[in-house]
């Protein structure tokens, strides 16, 4: 596109340069106008149009459908491999069931003695000997 522009530019630039240059201009414009009115390239110019809209519809109507099933086919891969993904993973990676091994956060505090007589050096409440369980 850009050579044809540059093309056409200097070929106006010479005709428009040289000393015919507007009578070369003027019957060029003339002969333009003419073959541009001519009832024959109209027709032509009518009739390709016609045709290039028609199969522009076409075209767009076989997207459109192609574009639907292949929508619908994804949707339904997806649905089914999350189906897949999904029982594929009941079966090999359930979590087994666990049974607590202690009996509430009294064994696990860190902030509580194991001695007798110790100290509460987290703040929560005194000594184990202080609480009634010992």
């Amino acid at each position: 596109m850009g050579l044809l522009s540059l093309g056409v530019g200097m070929a106006v630039g010479y005709v428009l340069g040289t000393k015919h240059g507007k009578e070369g201009f003027e019957q060029a414009r003339r002969s333009a106008s003419e073959a541009w009115n001519d009832p024959d390239l109209q027709e032509k110019i009518q009739d390709t149009v016609s045709s290039v809209s028609d199969t522009a519809g076409k075209v767009a109507q076989d997207v459109a459908e192609k574009t639907r099933r292949a929508a619908t086919a994804a949707a339904e891969a997806v649905r089914q491999g999350g189906a897949e993904a999904a029982e594929t993973f009941e079966e090999e990676f359930h979590a087994p069931e666990t049974v607590p091994s202690s009996h509430g956060d009294v064994d696990s505090d860190p902030g509580l003695s194991t001695e007798k007589e110790g100290s509460d050096w987290a703040q929560e409440g005194g000594a184990p000997g202080d609480r009634g369980g010992g």
